[in-house]
């Protein structure tokens, strides 16, 4: 059977209450003093999960497709671009249906391959930097990307998450003119990561809003494109 394009990874990032703005670099947490955010969400925070009025983060990863060489494959330049190209326009039509905003980390280099399209994009949600190539990084690449961004999208780009939510250095993230990090997925997953001691809610690190992917209390179970696409209806729609 043919498998669907996919744009990127998407993950979903705790739950807000109507009216809180949905871009990550408005988020009304991150623009507050604290350094540090509790465990459990306010009052106002903790609402039913199924119902209308409820808000999430929403970020998409849009990146070259390079999945199937991490199992041995080979995908051309061209596939890779095309890929994601298709999956972004399904994305963008679904987020336009439902009047959906939100925060889309691009690699420069996909950018600079669809300038057009990261325009249109930016007219709606949030352009972040999901580094500069997606399967390769050096750290001058923090500055390169958020440059290359801010040109083609023509809005300030002030957000990072690395490839594969792999650990980046805050430090060069601040020198370099972020204002927050979405690298971390507070949980654990074989042969990725073991973040269960972090925390799941936004913090400040090193002069950098960090905000996780959403997990779930107590197990963490992650609420990302891949829990999502491969668990049972019962279970994601909640």
């Amino acid at each position: 059977s043919q498998q669907r394009p996919r744009a990127a990874d998407t993950a979903f990032t705790y739950l807000l209450p109507p009216g809180d703005p949905l871009l990550f670099f408005q988020h009304p947490l991150i623009n507050t003093g604290a350094q540090e955010l509790p465990e459990d969400p306010p009052t106002r925070y903790k609402k039913d999960p199924m119902a209308n009025n409820n808000r999430l983060l929403i970020s998409v990863d849009v990146e070259e497709f390079d999945i199937p060489e991490e199992f041995g494959g080979q995908v051309s330049p061209t596939e890779k671009l095309a890929v994601s190209h298709t999956g972004v326009l399904q994305v963008l039509e679904l987020f336009a249906l439902y009047k959906v905003r939100a925060t889309f980390f691009i690699t420069a280099y996909w950018a600079q391959h669809f300038p057009e399209l990261v325009q249109q994009i930016a007219a709606e949600h949030e352009i972040a930097s999901h580094a500069y190539y997606h399967h390769t990084f050096q750290t001058a690449d923090l500055e390169a990307s958020r440059l290359a961004l801010e040109k083609i999208s023509e809005q300030p780009v002030t957000g990072f998450r690395m490839p594969r939510l792999q650990p980046v250095d805050l430090d060069a993230l601040r020198r370099a003119g972020y204002r927050y990090d979405a690298s971390l997925n507070p949980t654990w997953l074989p042969g990725r990561y073991n973040n269960w001691h972090r925390p799941r809610t936004p913090f400040k690190e090193n002069g950098i809003w960090v905000v996780p992917s959403a997990v779930s209390p107590i197990c963490r179970y992650p609420v990302f494109w891949l829990s999502v696409k491969n668990a049972p209806l019962w279970m994601s729609r909640h």
